[in-house]
């Protein structure tokens, strides 16, 4: 009886061990499936709509362009976020800072 007792703790103790292995494996897995590109829009340039409405002499910003292209060219494993919807031009400290926040709390491993 009490190899039976010891043959089954030692029985348990490798499934618990084997467990831990898998959900290890699983979480590394997960991981490298995790979003690997992160794109963080200020506006700008590449955002820019002029509305036909306006015959093109103004602009607005527009939902992001990294949007459509990595869409379009079937890129998986990315998200987009705006940080602020402005020209160049009017990009200010605050902004910056957001970035800044942004690209420090992102769990991406690639940022543009």
């Amino acid at each position: 009886r009490r190899c039976c007792r010891r043959r089954r703790v030692s029985l348990h103790a490798q499934v618990v061990a084997g467990g831990a292995e898998c959900a290890e494996a699983m979480s590394q897995r997960a991981e490298r499936n995790a979003l690997q590109l992160a794109v963080l829009g200020l506006g700008g340039t590449i955002d820019k709509d002029y509305p036909r409405t306006t015959m093109g002499y103004a602009f607005e910003i527009d939902e992001p362009a990294a949007i459509r292209v990595l869409t379009v060219a079937q890129v998986e494993g990315w998200r987009c976020e705006s940080v602020c919807k402005k020209d160049s031009t009017e990009i200010t400290t605050e902004d910056r800072e957001s970035l800044v926040m942004s690209i420090r709390r992102a769990p991406d491993r690639r940022i543009v």
